[in-house]
């Protein structure tokens, strides 16, 4: 927008430098924000783990008792109610598509490709929003 008014003088050259200029501007604060807010916040948080981290261990052991004993409360109950419905073998019939290579390699390749991909919408949020920063 600030290069419109010199477009007159300058045939309408002024535009798209302006454009890149702004751009440039943008992605530059937007990067040097954004870094120092995640060393400030990054910092603030070590700092916070390290005073707290007799606390932060003792919730952890307690967490992880609760989740232990859900997990085999959970398991009783899925054996109990697998055996009623479905019987004996059905087990065995999961067991086979879990041990099953292709269901592994099919399982693997869908975790990697949400990170995979996650990562990268991420890097293209954060450059549209430079842009879109430097166009307002």
């Amino acid at each position: 927008a600030i290069g419109a008014g010199p477009a007159m003088l300058t045939l309408g050259l002024s535009i798209p430098a302006g454009a890149l200029v702004g751009a440039g501007a943008g992605l530059c604060g937007g990067a040097f924000v954004s870094s120092s807010v995640g060393a400030v916040g990054g910092g603030a948080v070590g700092v916070l783990v390290d005073v707290h981290k007799g606390e932060l261990y003792d919730g952890m052991l307690y967490l992880q008792g609760r989740i232990k004993r859900s997990k085999e409360y959970v398991h009783l109950k899925i054996k109990a109610a697998d055996m009623k419905a479905h019987g004996p073998g059905f087990r065995s019939k999961v067991s086979n598509v879990l041990t099953n290579p292709k269901f592994q390699v099919v399982a693997a390749s869908a975790a990697g490709g949400a990170t995979v991909l996650g990562t990268t919408g991420a890097a293209v949020g954060t450059i549209l929003g430079s842009m879109t920063g430097a166009a307002v």
